[in-house]
């Protein structure tokens, strides 16, 4: 009976990791900006009386940060980085910046690279049916 119960679990085991892999977080790690990056979170863009306070895994410094709030300016963007940056602070009612238009791409760069849900899904659905036939199989011996 133990041997049978172990042929059963085994492949429920299989397929929960397989789940808990395919449903896992997307890592924010600090990776290089395209190469074509502008950076638009500067004092010069944002706002000419802006203040720059450092930033750490996306919260500004929070001395930085209360002191630019007392002063009377509100947090405006972050820059590029998921653990170490800048923000800019402008003052309350400052205009904001123009919106740019995103850069089009063709050519070998004009592909959207990132996985589809689709495609999670019907790898998960796949190795749920390889449990359940796995354990099936089990059940049958």
């Amino acid at each position: 009976m133990r041997h049978a119960l172990a042929l059963v679990t085994a492949p429920v085991a299989l397929a929960l990791t397989a789940l808990a892999a395919l449903t896992a977080a997307d890592a924010r790690a600090d990776v290089a900006p395209p190469s074509d990056y502008v950076e638009q979170c500067t004092p010069e863009i944002q706002c000419k009386e802006g203040r720059v306070c450092g930033t750490f895994h996306g919260e500004a410094n929070a001395e930085c940060a209360k002191a630019a709030t007392e002063a009377g300016m509100e947090q405006r963007c972050t820059s590029w980085g998921a653990t170490v940056g800048s923000a800019v602070f402008c003052p309350k009612g400052a205009a904001a910046p123009p919106p740019k238009a995103a850069p089009t791409r063709s050519g070998c760069g004009g592909c959207a690279t990132t996985p589809s849900a689709q495609g999670d899904v019907a790898l998960l659905a796949s190795a749920l049916a390889v449990g359940l036939a796995l354990g099936r199989r089990a059940r049958r011996r």
